[in-house]
């Protein structure tokens, strides 16, 4: 049974029930001010009495409505994005604190603060929401990168772009390693799973330590040519190194083995002998 809600408008009980109100998730405050309140009385349709009056009884008819909403609970428009991705970051927190097979449709929405239902309105399956927070996850990396090209507020050199680009790899803040730590995660799960070992693929099915190596090979090609690294150097082998030391520097990050700051360090340094042998 509909509870009965009663608002007090001009010292007057108003019944949602009675004004033949009906409470619906998409019924909006103006609306509920106009089924709720009854219509503007006569001496405020009287010209007379001037405009001002008219905004006033507008004004207070626009707050009764927004009251009677927020007294039946009517639910708020809802960002679905912001919903996915809040539903995706309790994934993140529960694969890095205790590995992804934890990651169940239950306990994400308990992470999440949400039932299980909302969770599968947005992803209806556990393969779903793994695959949906990954590909949330490739996003931050992806964006996080984007801000720190934008903070350098002009093109980057060959020799910027990709310490750019490697000192991503590392996590070197709590957001970094948190998601390093998840990483590590899908790829631990990856190893007995084929679809999550799918999904770690590019759309052009390369794996993401591929689309580093090519990244890094397209700026030392740049670098060959402007006479920023020596011309006889083998570009693929370096880019390859380049990306097999970012990566196992991350891992011994995430591991307590090397602090950020000595990672850092280790890639700077080999950046600055690579464009030195010019």
């Amino acid at each position: 049974m509909a509870a009965k809600v009663v608002a007090r408008v001009r010292n007057t009980p108003v019944s949602l029930r009675g004004a033949g109100a009906i409470v619906t998730a998409n019924t909006m405050p103006d609306d509920f001010a106009r089924r709720a309140i009854e219509d503007r009385p006569e001496e405020m349709r009287n010209p007379a009495r001037g405009e001002a009056d008219a905004r006033r009884w507008e004004a207070g008819k626009r707050t009764a409505g927004r009251a009677l909403c927020q007294s039946v609970g009517v639910p708020k428009r809802v960002d679905h994005e912001v919903r996915r991705r809040e539903i995706a970051e309790a994934v993140w927190r529960i694969a890095a604190g205790r590995g992804l097979p934890a990651a169940t449709l239950r306990e994400v929405a308990a992470e999440a603060g949400v039932s299980m239902r909302l969770v599968q309105y947005y992803f209806d399956t556990k393969e779903r929401l793994l695959v949906g927070a990954l590909d949330l996850l490739t996003r931050e990396f992806g964006e996080r990168m984007r801000q720190r090209f934008a903070a350098l507020g002009r093109p980057a050199t060959p020799q910027e772009f990709m310490r750019i680009v490697l000192l991503e790899v590392l996590p070197t803040d709590e957001r970094g390693l948190m998601m390093s730590r998840v990483q590590s995660a899908y790829f631990a799960a990856a190893l007995t799973d084929p679809v999550l070992a799918a999904t770690a693929r590019s759309a052009d099915d390369t794996m993401p330590q591929q689309a580093l190596e090519s990244v890094l090979s397209a700026q030392l090609h740049r670098a060959v040519e402007a006479g920023e690294v020596a011309a006889d150097i083998d570009v693929l082998m370096e880019a390859r190194e380049l990306g097999a030391l970012a990566a196992g520097l991350a891992s011994m990050i995430v591991v307590g083995a090397r602090t950020p700051a000595e990672a850092v360090d280790v890639v700077s340094y080999r950046l600055d002998c690579l464009f030195r042998s010019r």
